[in-house]
């Protein structure tokens, strides 16, 4: 394997690509310092990233954000990496009202590494889903994974499955007729980069390669779709996986959670 890329330029990059990504569901709106996102939905979140704020305006500008949302009495994230300026960006989030979530670690691999070929280590049938009636599926892996309501995950990928089938690509991981692990990648028109998401396995089934089976299938399709780059947003759990499987550490990133008042 080569030699690890410098992470700042690699930031740079994702960050330039994706400044003016479109997201179905949000109005996205690039402003000369980040790029934030509306929600077109009632009862969703917005959200702001990829902030370059200038030192003596990062206050105003954060306030500026927070009276657009409060205005339409909407929650937002505030999703910071750790090469966004200021360098203490987060610190006057926190001051301003928001509060931190758990930290995630942004990875990157380059395509050019992945195998178009491999042998699947953990006896899992790993499946790609096309049909919306699968998406179940993957929803009920998710809730017994994370011990959350995932029952708008289902609508979600199944609008973006119907009506832009190549922006997005589901696996699901089986042992007999058992949904034990999942996860899919989200594929931008125009981007170098292929993203992530989801990838969750059942305690039960943990330890087996299911996990790394589910990424190099994954990953094998992204480089035969000629995207330089796999992303994603690992937590502290999934990190050592994905390091030993040959992702690069990028940075550090959080969710900075803004509660507008809805009286």
């Amino acid at each position: 394997m080569s030699r690890p890329h410098d992470p700042q330029a690699v930031f740079n990059r994702y960050a330039d690509d994706r400044r003016h990504t479109s997201i179905d569901g949000f109005r996205c709106e690039v402003l000369p310092h980040l790029t934030r996102y509306t929600p077109l939905v009632e009862g969703m979140e917005g959200f702001v990233v990829f902030a370059r704020l200038p030192e003596r305006e990062a206050l105003d500008l954060i306030r500026r954000e927070i009276e657009h949302f409060e205005s339409l009495k909407c929650d937002f994230e505030w999703k910071v990496y750790e090469f966004d300026q200021p360098n203490d960006l987060m610190s006057r989030l926190e001051t301003e009202g928001f509060s931190r979530g758990e930290g995630e670690t942004f990875m990157v691999y380059p395509s050019s590494e992945a195998r178009s070929e491999f042998t699947p280590r953990s006896g899992a049938d790993i499946c790609r889903v096309q049909d919306v009636a699968r998406l179940e599926d993957i929803a009920s892996v998710q809730q017994r994974v994370w011990s959350q309501d995932f029952g708008w995950l289902v609508a979600q990928l199944s609008e973006v499955l119907t009506e832009k089938p190549t922006e997005l690509s589901l696996y699901c991981a089986y042992i007999g007729d058992e949904p034990v692990g999942c996860g899919w990648t989200s594929f931008t028109s125009g981007s170098a980069f292929a993203e992530l998401h989801g990838g969750s396995v059942l305690d039960s089934h943990r330890g087996r390669g299911i996990y790394g089976d589910l990424y190099r299938t994954r990953c094998a399709e992204i480089a035969q779709r000629g995207y330089a780059w796999t992303a994603v947003d690992a937590t502290d759990m999934s990190r050592p996986i994905l390091e030993r499987l040959g992702f690069e550490r990028v940075c550090l990133t959080y969710p900075m959670r803004f509660h507008a008042s809805h009286s």
